[in-house]
């Protein structure tokens, strides 16, 4: 807006054309920094999303060393447990326990709670629903390291043990155990 009157009206103006230029620059600012911070956003979600990749890898490789599956000898599997279970980690357990079976064709899968400080009533269970799923799939479990404090929960359940759980005191009797069981089936199914 050009006025020259020299008076009030061109100091209003002047001031309005200030200030006109002023909102010019502001704007020119602010869609500056909207597109430095779109921009940022962009990058900070990629940054989320490949991290958020990265812990669902590591979740799984956790999930998988903390459940592994060991074959010893040919049929016969062991799965020591350590640490703290669960409800999720004990049908993780579950899962793997009956994977395992099937990919390593076992018969004789040995669970081995040596490493587990406390066993809860709820993963007894689980335990003994393992066991009743890997009967099904022609396999045997040998439950072993068993502690005073996990048979006492055992026995506390009601767990029927004649049920087909056979339990040994430590992992070198559940194997001695398994390898009796696998040249007993050898003896049977080969003669």
């Amino acid at each position: 807006m050009e006025i020259r009157t020299g008076d009030e009206i061109e100091e209003l103006a002047d001031e309005f054309n200030d200030m006109a230029h002023s909102l010019q620059v502001s704007q020119a600012r602010l869609e500056m920094w909207g597109h430095e911070l779109e921009k940022s956003v962009v990058e900070r979600t990629r940054e989320l999303q490949e991290a958020l990749e990265e812990q669902r890898r590591l979740s799984t490789a956790i999930r998988e060393m903390s459940t592994p599956v060991v074959p010893v000898h040919s049929g016969v599997i062991v799965m020591p447990l350590v640490g703290v279970i669960d409800a999720a980690r004990a049908q993780q357990i579950v899962a793997g326990l009956l994977e395992g079976v099937e990919n390593q064709n076992a018969r004789v899968a040995i669970i081995d709670v040596t490493g587990i400080p406390v066993i809860r009533d709820a993963v007894v269970c689980y335990l003994m629903q393992a066991a009743q799923a890997v009967r099904l799939l022609g396999a045997q479990v040998v439950l072993v390291g068993i502690t005073p404090e996990v048979a006492k929960t055992i026995i506390d359940l009601g767990v029927d043990l004649a049920a087909g759980l056979v339990t040994r005191s430590d992992l070198q009797a559940g194997i001695e155990y398994a390898l009796g069981t696998m040249s007993l089936h050898v003896t049977t199914n080969g003669a």
